[in-house]
C-alpha cells in the first residue's frame, strides 16, 4: 500500500532472514524452524503471509511456488523442482510472542 509494507494488527515483530541449504534432499519443499533461523521465544501468527524467494542457485528454472506457515514455529517453502545443488532463500514473515 503505497510502497509501504503494513504487518496486521497481530504481528509485533517483522523478520527478514536468509536461510542457506544443500540441497532439497528429493523433496520439491523445504520445512524451515524459527530455531534453525536463530529466532527463540516468538511463534508466527496464524495469519502470517509469509513470502519466500530463491535469493542465489546454481540451477536455472529453480523457483518458489508456494510459502506457507506450517505450524507455530515453521514455514513450508515449496519449489518447481527437486534440487540436488546448493541454494538460498531469503524469507519474510510476521513474529508474535510466543
Amino acid at each position: 500500500m503505497n510502497n509501504k509494507l503494513v504487518l496486521n494488527a497481530e504481528s509485533k515483530y517483522l523478520a527478514n532472514k536468509q536461510y542457506a541449504l544443500l540441497n532439497t534432499g528429493g523433496n520439491s519443499w523445504i520445512n524451515i524452524s524459527l530455531f534453525d533461523l536463530g529466532i527463540t521465544g516468538k511463534k508466527l501468527p496464524d495469519y502470517c503471509a509469509p513470502t519466500a524467494c530463491v535469493s542465489w542457485t546454481t540451477g536455472n528454472g529453480f523457483w518458489v511456488t508456494y510459502c506457507h506457515r506450517y505450524d507455530d514455529t515453521t514455514l513450508q517453502v515449496g519449489f518447481n523442482t527437486s534440487l540436488a545443488s546448493a541454494f538460498r532463500v531469503t524469507l519474510l514473515f510476521g513474529l508474535i510472542d510466543a
